[in-house]
């Protein structure tokens, strides 16, 4: 079986699925015209390659039964998107349900057990990750939406109505999930700031305090070199005071040798 060139063949050819043979050939004649040089300024290997891929797109669409089975494989496709997207939503309003609850309980206890800025951290981080698988699912979903002729009577599951059911209620969803989570940021930070607020305050009593401390020891370090002046002072005056006792207590001495001299003549 011969593969289809992509699954953009109807956009290739700016056509609709439900083209006749006659829109096929008016479409693919009117868009190799305008690959040939004199109608425009793109270079001539650029105009190659699409001539090539507008050749093979219109040859395969131009055949009645490749035609069919490349409208078969686009729905098929279409489905399985559809229900792979229906298992995500099905995740993220369970993982949402969680989260709600984890906040009830966390408002409740006040405990911070598995949670990280006043949020959960496994819960949230699946819930990115589920938007992010949603935003690529979306991505390959939204181009076929121009490519489907006939979508199958039971594609399969359908997306949830209560939640995200189209690429513009995902969005808004999606936006709204972020504005909460950006709410609950913004909290956190506030009570951060306070917090830290309360610390500088407490930062700057604790300086004040270490500034009149460091004050006092100066003040009783001065009053200490002036006791030790002091002292040495004084230990100077007894020093000589001692000196001038011995001085004494010497000429004491020798008066009384002289006198005991003078009574031992007579």
């Amino acid at each position: 079986m011969v593969q289809p060139p992509g699954l953009r063949c109807y956009a290739t050819l700016n056509v609709s699925p439900y083209a006749d043979s006659k829109a096929l050939v008016s479409a693919y004649r009117r868009l190799a015209l305008q690959t040939h040089p004199d109608k425009n300024n793109n270079t001539v290997e650029a105009n190659e390659k699409f001539k090539e891929q507008l050749s093979h797109t219109f040859e395969y669409l131009n055949d009645d039964t490749r035609r069919k089975e490349y409208d078969r494989i686009v729905a098929t496709a279409y489905a399985q998107l559809n229900r792979e997207l229906a298992e995500y939503y099905k995740e993220l309003h369970d993982v949402r349900q969680k989260i709600r609850q984890s906040e009830t309980l966390h408002m409740n206890s006040g405990t911070n057990a598995g949670w990280h800025n006043g949020m959960p951290t496994s819960d949230m981080d699946k819930e990115s990750q589920l938007l992010k698988r949603i935003d690529l699912k979306y991505q390959e979903l939204v181009p076929l939406n121009g490519e489907i002729r006939q979508i199958p009577a039971n594609p399969g599951k359908t997306l949830p109505t209560d939640h995200l059911g189209s690429g513009l209620d995902f969005w808004r969803a999606s936006s709204q999930c972020q504005e909460k989570r950006a709410e609950r940021l913004q909290q956190q930070v506030t009570n951060q700031q306070k917090a830290l607020g309360i610390k500088e305050t407490e930062i700057m009593g604790l300086k004040t305090q270490n500034e009149r401390l460091r004050e006092k020891v100066y003040k009783l370090s001065r009053e200490n070199d002036c006791q030790k002046k002091l002292v040495r002072e004084k230990t100077a005056v007894v020093d000589a005071l001692k000196e001038r006792s011995k001085n004494v207590r010497e000429e004491k001495d020798q008066l009384l040798e002289l006198n005991r001299r003078r009574n031992s003549r007579n």
